[in-house]
């Protein structure tokens, strides 16, 4: 009997994958073995083409990359086995499983009364439950995840060792007989409750509108129920004045009654994953005091302790994350008085994934829990290196032979706090993935702390330092996402972002040559005057003043109503001395000064509030504009100061109408220079902060153009695109 050696690469451990193999050999009379290797699974059947029965219908939550074959000269087997898993390095592939939610077997068994693991908040199987916050090593096995802790009773070893059992090698199994335990705590009185009543107090501080800490899957949400009473004590406790707040409902229906939903946003919120989906509004003074846009970002349960919770209330509640602002997620312990908390450790903490659908196509705002890490094999012809990413919605890239490791979300390195957490992961993905380090890749920005923490990792390493723009990087996400290899035209728009001029960019047009892999810039927004540098980015009134100086005196700035006397005065002043101002061609500044200038908003208490308000504005029909372009230094330059001239002169119109006039007048300037550049008709890519608009990004997707998929469009997917930099020479 000839016998085959297959190794299975991808998501193929911790997803049922060796108990489908094993009922697939069986059902076929095979004999053989598999089991878990570091980094694959190996299989030795005879069968010479179990490739093809390996790929049909694999498990749901399995993601097979590659599958190898050689005839094996190994002895004859007279059964098919499942063989105890070999570790032989420490994460040589990253191939983890990303954390699921409770699979609908598992709610089945939750909701059973007759059931053992009835109302036990920690039911999971092979199919779900967490998997990357829980691993400490590889292979995913029990012994190498914080479950390692809580010993199998006899009723949950029967069910581990049964390949027939859906928990068959499910290394989360436990019941209430072994497994971890919920305590509810309320440091008020000093006092702890056991199971039985944790879920209970924590219900009734909720209906006292009390704010509770709850213990998830990669860290702590705060939560609180939505009367207007809970929310302003929450926002008042996270130092969150106006930012929205994340809701979870006990189901789909519940969402429906205040928010629109597709069918594509729909199987987003069912999905495995089960991130934050933002939604619209049906009536825009919903929740308003929830969030001040036109939308809601809402999620459904993804554990059974979620599902226990929202079982008890007929609306949503609130389900924000366990920190202050811009300070990373906290998983060790609840910041509120009172806590409901769980034995499982955490080793691994995450936030929160956020999608935005446009057009029936899905962005991430946040890529984080469900989907870490993220995994994009480049191929040959790529460096060992480290991609340290931008500042704001940070992450990082790793290399090894030719594949790309992205980490979770991981916030505004500009915090301390958030920084320190960032190094903290960013060196153990390091002693994970053991990367031979030939270069550090990072933003061009000078002051960037990931910048100093590159210049300072390539000493360390001997490695070679790379600075990259910002912009360049945010379109080379694209690129290597979607192993483009030809030339292309690109928009890269954001806030604000170093360009290689010394100034401020944030609204590039470039032309990409697939042969010499360059990106050259061939046009962009009309440089403003930025007025107080980066203080301009939450004070946009600064910004608006520099383009309304240039067609406006001071006097009839001054009758607009938006500046104080005192105001004038510097900012004029700041002007006509050139002190503290940049030039900046940044499109999110300049939906920011609109907003201002229509009357909606004037500081940017959180990352891109103005804008997005802007955003939520607009929805009436918009008046025509026809963008102004012109040439300057052999490039093509969208004005943006004929656009406010336009906003000023009818200031008595709606400002609905003139919202929606913004919107259309820049994404109509974009395209009409692509359709004066592109002769050749080269895809055309669209990458940055602002792709998250979905009154500009509908316009491009309807012009076919491309966006990223795996990888955020803002500063969470710059780090993939860094590593467009580590291409050997």
């Amino acid at each position: 009997m000839v016998f085959y050696e297959y190794k299975v690469f991808g998501v193929v451990q911790g997803v049922g994958f060796r108990p489908h193999i094993y009922k697939l050999a069986m059902k076929n009379s095979f004999f053989g073995s598999v089991r878990n290797e570091d980094g694959f699974v190996r299989i030795i059947v005879n069968d010479e083409f179990f490739e093809e029965k390996i790929r049909i219908n694999p498990p749901l939550l399995a993601r097979i990359d590659k599958v190898t074959k050689k005839k094996t000269s190994k002895k004859s087997f007279v059964s098919f086995s499942i063989l105890d898993s070999i570790k032989k390095t420490r994460f040589s592939s990253l191939n983890i499983p990303t954390d699921l939610f409770l699979c609908f077997d598992c709610k089945k068994d939750l909701d059973d009364s007759h059931n053992r693991r009835h109302n036990y908040y920690f039911v999971t199987c092979t199919n779900c439950g967490p998997r990357y916050t829980i691993i400490e090593n590889t292979p995913y096995d029990r012994v190498n995840t914080s479950m390692k802790s809580f010993e199998m009773c006899d009723d949950c070893k029967k069910e581990y060792i049964n390949p027939e059992d859906r928990r068959y090698h499910a290394q989360t199994i436990a019941c209430k007989t072994c497994g971890p335990r919920l305590s509810f705590t309320d440091k008020e009185t000093n006092e702890v409750f056991g199971e039985v009543d944790a879920i209970r107090k924590a219900v009734e501080a909720l209906r006292n509108d009390e704010l509770v800490s709850v213990k998830g899957v990669g860290g702590f949400h705060i939560v609180s129920t939505t009367t207007k009473k809970a929310v302003l004590r929450l926002r008042r406790f996270i130092q969150r004045e106006n930012k929205p707040l994340a809701l979870m409902a006990k189901n789909t229906q519940q969402i429906k009654k205040v928010c629109v939903i597709t069918s594509k946003e729909e199987e987003h919120l069912l999905s495995p994953q089960r991130p934050i989906l933002i939604l619209e509004k049906k009536e825009l003074k919903t929740f308003d005091y929830v969030s001040e846009l036109s939308s809601l970002g809402f999620m459904l349960p993804y554990t059974a302790l979620h599902e226990l919770i929202l079982k008890e209330f007929d609306e949503p509640l609130i389900f924000t994350s366990n920190n202050f602002a811009d300070e990373p997620i906290e998983h060790e312990v609840g910041l509120t008085n009172k806590v409901l908390s769980h034995q499982r450790r955490i080793v691994n903490k995450v936030d929160d994934s956020i999608i935005k659908v446009i057009k029936n196509k899905a962005f991430f705002l946040r890529r984080a829990r469900g989907y870490t890490p993220t995994i994009t094999d480049l191929g040959d012809g790529f460096e060992d290196c480290v991609c340290l990413g931008a500042e704001m919605n940070s992450s990082f890239t790793i290399l090894k032979d030719g594949v790309a490791y992205t980490s979770q979300f991981l916030g505004n390195t500009t915090n301390h706090e958030a920084f320190d957490n960032y190094k903290e992961e960013l060196n153990k993905w390091i002693s994970w993935i053991k990367p031979e380090i030939k270069k550090v890749v990072c933003d061009a920005h000078p002051e960037y702390n990931t910048t100093k923490h590159a210049e300072k990792l390539a000493k360390d390493y001997k490695a070679e330092l790379v600075k990259v723009l910002h912009h360049k990087a945010h379109l080379a996400s694209i690129i290597l996402e979607k192993d483009l290899k030809c030339d292309s035209y690109s928009i890269s728009f954001d806030g604000l972002g170093f360009g290689e001029d010394q100034e401020v960019w944030g609204g590039e047009v470039f032309k990409y040559t697939h042969k010499n892999k360059e990106f050259i810039r061939v046009a962009h927004l009309e440089a403003q005057k930025l007025i107080g540098g980066d203080s301009a980015a939450r004070n946009p009134k600064k910004y608006l003043f520099g383009i309304l100086k240039k067609f406006m005196s001071t006097e009839k700035i001054k009758r607009l109503g938006l500046y104080s006397e005192d105001e004038t005065l510097l900012l004029s002043k700041a002007l006509e001395q050139d002190f503290n101002t940049h030039n900046t061609t940044s499109t999110g500044r300049v939906l920011d000064a609109a907003a201002v200038l229509l009357g909606f908003c004037d500081v940017n208490s959180y990352d891109a509030r103005c804008a997005m308000i802007l955003e939520s504005k607009a929805y009436k029909k918009p008046l025509f504009l026809e963008p102004v372009i012109r040439k300057e230094n052999n490039m093509l330059v969208l004005e943006t100061t004929p656009l406010f001239e336009f906003l000023t002169k009818n200031l008595d119109n709606d400002k609905g109408v003139l919202a929606s006039t913004v919107h259309e007048y820049l994404a109509n300037g974009y395209i009409k220079i692509i359709n004066a550049l592109n002769n050749e008709s080269f895809p055309v890519l669209v990458s940055g902060g602002v792709t998250y608009n979905k009154h500009i990004t509908k316009k491009f997707l309807e012009e076919a153009y491309i966006t990223n998929q795996k990888v955020p469009s803002g500063d969470g997917g710059i780090s993939l695109g860094q590593a467009h930099w580590a291409r050997k020479k």
